[in-house]
């Protein structure tokens, strides 16, 4: 309203309203700013949520994140899940928040590394699921995976982590791929863990 007026103008016609009825002027002046206040305390209470949020993340990353009563590596599948819908907020207000150089740059490393990073469409998908993928291969004395060792990702397995992907509204890129990959990796290990206590046993 103020734009299409001009701020000039548009006070003009505010003191002509109060010459003509002071009773409506004042209780116009009073709405408005009880509505500045609310727009205000609205924000505030955004902020302070999405500062919280940035304060997770950064424990998170440091720290890890809990699952089955343990903690694992946070990953970019767990950022998704939990903050998608503020992603955009959360990188703008990072170094409102933060005092601590180091936490903003973990934080703003961990988003910009594994948030905008190269989609996977339908024909590269494909060949991801049909293609044959090693995990826990055998590696050589310079620290190589040894050809045909360790386990192949079933493609079931491989189908289930795309449909997770996409029914969690995950996007489905390299990074989360990878991120389902390795907590693949991480379960398998667990697993062979606690076979082998149960043996013990």
């Amino acid at each position: 309203m103020i734009n299409n007026l001009g701020k000039k103008r548009f006070n003009r016609l505010l003191d002509v309203l109060k010459e003509i009825d002071e009773d409506f002027y004042n209780m116009y002046i009073k709405t408005v700013n009880w509505q500045n206040i609310e727009q205000e305390q609205e924000q505030q209470n955004k902020n302070f949520k999405i500062h919280q949020m940035i304060y997770e993340i950064v424990n998170y990353l440091k720290n890890g994140i809990e699952e089955d009563n343990k903690l694992r590596k946070f990953d970019i599948v767990d950022f998704y899940l939990l903050y998608k819908d503020d992603m955009k907020e959360i990188y703008t207000q990072i170094s409102k928040c933060i005092s601590i150089k180091d936490d903003i740059k973990l934080i703003k490393n961990f988003i910009n590394e594994n948030v905008n990073s190269e989609k996977i469409f339908a024909d590269y998908k494909k060949r991801l699921v049909e293609g044959i993928d090693r995990i826990n291969c055998e590696k050589d004395e310079r620290g190589y995976p040894i050809p045909y060792t360790g386990i192949v990702i079933p493609i079931e397995e491989k189908i289930s982590w795309f449909e997770y992907l996409e029914n969690n509204n995950i996007p489905v890129t390299d990074k989360t791929y990878n991120a389902m990959r390795k907590r693949y990796t991480n379960r398998l290990k667990k697993e062979k863990f606690v076979k082998k206590l149960t043996q013990n046993d």
